[in-house]
């Protein structure tokens, strides 16, 4: 009866000592990778980049559509267009420029696409 409670408690022994070093690899594979490099020194400290691979570091800068139509580029076709004093109001998919020309009240519709169309 000894000899079987010797045999259990040596393979479970094994099978624990494997799982320890099993468990050490993978969470040292899991760890996220940081670069880290010494760019210069300044007033004999060195200067440290670190460079993070994932997070929010990588997320890119909000850059609005260059190619849409802004309420200056409305109002700068409109003045083009020979309409004084004018008077910008946005929404969602357009943009109505109101002014004078030749002094008469007018009103301009825009689209926010490329170029800014005239709808009406």
């Amino acid at each position: 009866m000894s000899g079987f409670s010797m045999k259990a408690a040596v393979v479970s022994g094994l099978i624990g000592l494997a799982g320890v070093f099993s468990a050490g690899a993978s969470a040292q594979a899991a760890t996220p990778m940081i670069s880290v490099a010494v760019s210069g020194t300044s007033a004999g400290v060195p200067v440290v980049q670190v460079n993070h691979r994932h997070g929010h570091y990588n997320r890119p800068q909000y850059r609005p559509n260059r190619y849409a139509c802004s309420p200056r580029d409305a109002a700068s076709k409109a003045s083009r267009m020979g309409i004084r004093g004018t008077r910008v109001h946005s929404n969602r998919s357009t943009i109505r420029v109101s002014g004078y020309r030749h002094g008469r009240p007018v009103s301009v519709l825009f689209g926010k696409a490329r170029g800014c169309p005239i709808l009406r």
